[in-house]
């Protein structure tokens, strides 16, 4: 459980190659075996590039907010659209209510910012512990489904699978 008091905030650009290790490291790092949301069976890339997340944190309608307990915890992702994504949390670090924190304060601060009335997510369709997991925050099924940008994230080792859209009313 987690036990150091945790302070959120908005990324800068200074914290791109941290927010780019910590988000591989939860899904495809060689700890993310260790966390319960690993995505190493599913492909070999990686979650995200350092462009990606630099081009995210460059767009005033998207943030990657960050989690400190007192280093770097969890991250997560939102926009003025409503869409969230990107939650990670160190695998080591998992299953002691950051990533409960952290969308807890993703809702509250796209409601701040952009007056977000729900939040909607994907998932991949075979993470099934994930899928429950959002659930439990609130996140219900909207029975759409989308491919897997396959050719965005090179190094698939199954295709067998899409992603779940998910939405929370805020």
């Amino acid at each position: 459980m987690q036990t150091d008091p945790l302070h959120f905030r908005d990324a800068t650009p200074d914290d791109a190659e941290a927010i780019t290790e910590l988000v591989n490291s939860a899904y495809s790092g060689p700890d993310a075996a260790l966390g319960w949301t690993p995505e190493t069976h599913l492909h070999a890339g990686p979650r995200t590039t350092l462009a990606e997340v630099q081009t995210i944190l460059a767009d005033p309608q998207q943030r990657i907010l960050l989690c400190n307990a007192p280093d770097l915890a969890g991250s997560v992702q939102i926009d003025a659209d409503g869409h969230l994504g990107m939650l990670a949390v160190p695998p080591r670090r998992q299953a002691g209510g950051i990533g409960r924190a952290l969308l807890d304060y993703a809702e509250s601060r796209a409601v701040a910012l952009w007056g977000v009335r729900s939040l909607t997510l994907t998932a991949i369709s075979l993470q099934t512990a994930l899928i429950a997991y959002y659930e439990r925050r609130g996140f219900q099924p909207t029975g759409r489904r989308e491919p897997f940008p396959h050719d965005e994230q090179p190094g698939a080792l199954r295709l067998d699978f899409d992603l779940i859209e998910l939405t929370k009313p805020l």
